[in-house]
């Protein structure tokens, strides 16, 4: 009888942490998304998989300011999505506790004030 109410009793302590970690789960996966309409364009609708949203995000940067467009351009436009610029790199930050969004986005310019190379980069971290 003892040796059953032991089974028993490992059994609905086993049952308990399986329904823990599945609602666990549940919670990380239903967790609230930081919204994309507070973003500027270049940065909305990159969820998903990372590697596919680095790609995109650096699309998208090297479509609207190629090589050989003007530093002046880039610097504006980049202020006006919000931007936090210093010296040639401009970095943007958005964060849902526990996860972090950033972009950033890194340029060198030749003398004639000319991109010469520009390097986007996202990354989502969350633990």
């Amino acid at each position: 009888m003892r040796k059953s109410l032991k089974i028993a009793g490992i059994g609905c302590g086993g049952l308990l942490l399986l329904a823990g970690a599945a609602m666990g789960w549940l919670s990380w996966e239903l967790r609230p998304q930081p919204p994309d309409a507070d973003l500027p364009e270049l940065m909305q609708n990159l969820h998903g998989n990372v590697r596919k949203a680095q790609l995109t995000f650096r699309q998208r940067v090297e479509t609207r300011f190629p090589v050989g467009s003007a530093q002046s351009s880039l610097i504006a436009e980049l202020k006006r999505q919000g931007f936090t610029l210093r010296d040639a790199t401009a970095h943007f930050e958005q964060s849902s506790f526990p996860c972090v969004r950033d972009w950033n986005i890194s340029w060198v310019s030749g003398p004639d004030g000319r991109i010469q190379k520009i390097a986007p980069y996202y990354l989502y971290t969350c633990p």
